[in-house]
């Protein structure tokens, strides 16, 4: 039989089993819970300011539609997330529409 580290033979001798590496309860708890003992890899440049865009255009579009529609915290929430979702296409609606002017009607 090759020896192989990870396999051991159970007191039988019958039946290879793989055997798990040794986990403290605290390791095995944060592996349940996602968290890593490691730091996160650093945000790039170009995902900071894309978080930075679409944070702003969120805040542009929910005032926007608070404006347009007479002070609607419905309207501002709607336009926010189309603004948080897709900010170039809310961004382009909101500038046609002349930003945060009334609705004509």
């Amino acid at each position: 039989m090759n020896y192989q580290p990870w396999v051991s033979v159970e007191p039988s001798g019958l039946m290879p089993m793989r055997t798990a590496p040794a986990v403290t309860p605290r390791e095995a708890r944060l592996r349940y819970l996602g968290v890593r003992d490691e730091a996160p890899e650093p945000r790039s440049p170009l995902a900071t300011a894309r978080v930075i865009v679409t944070l702003v255009a969120a805040a542009v579009a929910g005032f926007h539609g608070y404006k347009r529609n007479s002070g609607s915290k419905g309207w501002a929430a709607a336009w926010a997330l189309g603004g948080a979702l897709c900010p170039s296409v809310t961004l382009t609606f909101v500038f046609s529409q002349g930003f945060a002017k009334p609705a004509k009607g």
